[in-house]
């Protein structure tokens, strides 16, 4: 009987729950996937908006009470131009809090998950989605800091440029009936390809953090 894999992330807005719910669940399947040897099943992963005064607090208490409790629990933050300054801002009171509950380290990992600068960098990455969903080519089209798409750690506002990129566009058809932002998010994280996001040094970190997780969790041998 294979073992179910629970997760829970904290998100830091309803746009970023909008791409990094799905996208997690699908790097989750694909890890298993790519491991021999190994039988487990992925849960859909709990995502929880960060709202008030103390979202660490309360997120560590959310998590210590859920039974099952999940296997994988990850801190979502924008890492932006210094991710060591906003680790220490993000996740060390996060720890700190987790902590408090004593939550079982052998059975339930907490985990970083920062992109740099912000979630859209990565909802960038696969220039060839991007541009479906566009229905052109956006570095030919005027898109903010569209000249540094190949490197997308480097956008300054990746909001900005994600924005350009997929507003309504015209043509030969007439204008495109614009899409909801959440919905463009929702159809990145199911169509990314995981090979074009792994060349993005933030998501590789974290997904090395992830697979080591699954390793010390026995998940993966």
């Amino acid at each position: 009987m294979s073992r179910q894999l629970a997760s829970v992330l904290l998100v830091e807005s309803t746009s970023d729950d909008h791409f990094l719910s799905g996208l997690v669940g699908r790097v989750l399947q694909d890890i298993g996937l790519s491991a021999r040897g190994v039988d487990f099943e992925v849960v859909e992963p709990v995502s929880i908006v960060r709202r008030g005064d103390s979202p660490f607090t309360s997120f560590a208490e959310q998590v210590s009470i859920m039974y099952p409790l999940p296997s994988l629990v990850f801190l979502h933050f924008d890492a932006s131009g210094s991710p060591e300054r906003e680790e220490a801002r993000a996740f060390g009171p996060m720890r700190r809090a987790w902590e408090s509950y004593e939550l079982p380290e052998r059975a339930v990992k907490l985990l970083p998950l920062a992109p740099v600068r912000e979630m859209e960098s990565w909802a960038l990455a696969d220039i060839d989605e991007v541009n479906r969903f566009a229905g052109r080519d956006v570095r030919q089209s005027g898109v903010f800091e569209s000249e540094l798409l190949d490197e997308v750690e480097r956008l300054s506002d990746p909001k900005k440029t994600l924005a350009d990129a997929l507003r309504a566009s015209s043509g030969r058809r007439g204008r495109r009936p614009k899409m909801a932002a959440a919905v463009l998010l929702q159809a990145l994280a199911e169509r990314i390809r995981l090979d074009q996001l792994g060349r993005v040094p933030s998501f590789a970190r974290w997904r090395a953090d992830t697979v080591a997780a699954l390793h010390e969790l026995g998940f993966l041998r």
